[in-house]
């Protein structure tokens, strides 16, 4: 996974490569960027991009459950348009299906398990290290609306 070390301190953005297909077409290779932005704690957006040639139209974008991501790494979870479950290939690596129903096409990205799973590690690591993590977020945002304000 490459990780742009572009973005701000509360964003971190990482591209993997992947593979999508839309409704019934065939699995074609394509680069899915993962962004997580401390400013939306609960969602990482993905975005993939695979061209002409994987039948993807530009870039396709979709903001996802950060805990949905997290619960579909070791089980199925989801159970309404967007559902991600772990996926393993005998003597291969692991993997995690995720299936889009309600956008169009109905497209199926396939991630290694490895590569969102680390990605997911480092938007742990940013968030507030203390109890109550979204508690906290809630306290930056109400800091940084009334500066200096420490009541």
């Amino acid at each position: 996974m490459d990780v742009d070390d572009d973005v701000t301190p509360d964003e971190l953005v990482g591209v993997v490569a992947a593979m999508a297909r839309w409704g019934e077409d065939l699995f074609h290779p394509v680069e899915v960027e993962l962004r997580f932005r401390l400013t939306d704690p609960l969602a990482v957006t993905v975005t993939a991009w695979g061209g002409a040639d994987a039948g993807v139209p530009g870039s396709v974008l979709w903001p996802l459950s950060r805990d949905l991501l997290l619960d579909g790494l070791e089980r199925a979870a989801g159970d309404g348009d967007v559902r991600i479950a772990p996926y393993r290939v005998p003597g291969r690596d692991r993997l995690v299906i995720v299936d889009l129903r309600s956008a169009p096409g109905e497209p199926q990205i396939v991630l290694a398990h490895d590569a969102l799973s680390l990605f997911l590690d480092r938007t742990e690591r940013m968030l507030p290290e203390r109890e109550g993590r979204l508690e906290g977020l809630i306290d930056r945002a109400l800091r940084e609306l009334a500066p200096g304000d420490d009541t």
